[in-house]
């Protein structure tokens, strides 16, 4: 079976709390800041998101997760997780791609379990409230701002033969929650800055 991805669960607010007068309780709606793309768009304080995909990895090949993150003063965390079978060579990587930056870690990892995962994980980007960075989000009601952000978490199978029952997690999450509930790790005292490059990940 060739890999297939899915998008498992997204639990976007509307209006976006950080950006509202008044926040999340704000009554009055000419007031709200709204996510305009809340189908597939990270930005309120308290959005969750998590996809995966999963499947046989044909060698030379990639597969690729993206998200989009509407990023402001109130960063996320990102986590990943890639399982796979025995004797594969597998190529980790996330790119964050914005205005002006991109940056981009790799993991290799050869497997000799029959059932062994890696971890990556990443926070971030922060901007202050006054950054130059932050440009108006088109259709966002009372007009947030913003500065779009491109994830793209990509797999690729750099041995010689197929990779079986390749699995991918990824898990976005607000900065100040206590765990993965992927059950990845915690990050509770995790201090880095996506824009700035600073990566921590695990083996």
């Amino acid at each position: 079976m060739s890999m297939q991805g899915q998008v498992n669960a997204f639990w976007p607010q509307q209006p976006v709390e950080q950006q509202t007068p008044g926040g999340e309780t704000q009554p009055d709606r000419s007031l709200w800041v709204t996510n305009p793309s809340p189908v597939r768009a990270i930005w309120d304080a308290d959005d969750i998101w998590r996809a995966s995909a999963g499947g046989d990895l044909a060698a030379g090949e990639s597969y690729w997760l993206p998200a989009l993150i509407y990023a402001d003063w109130s960063p996320h965390t990102i986590a990943l997780e890639v399982q796979c079978g025995k004797f594969s060579t597998i190529d980790m990587s996330i790119t964050v791609l914005g205005t002006g930056f991109e940056q981009m870690r790799r993991v290799n990892g050869r497997w000799y379990s029959t059932r062994l995962r890696r971890t990556l994980g990443v926070r971030g980007p922060d901007y202050d409230h006054d950054s130059s960075a932050l440009l108006p989000v088109p259709d966002s009601g009372a007009g947030g701002r913003a500065h779009p952000v491109t994830v793209r978490f990509r797999v690729r199978n750099v041995g010689t033969h197929t990779a079986r029952r390749v699995r991918m997690l990824m898990e976005i999450v607000p900065q100040f929650a206590t765990t993965v509930e992927l059950g990845l790790f915690t990050h509770d005292n995790i201090d880095s800055d996506l824009a700035t490059a600073n990566f921590w990940w695990t083996d």
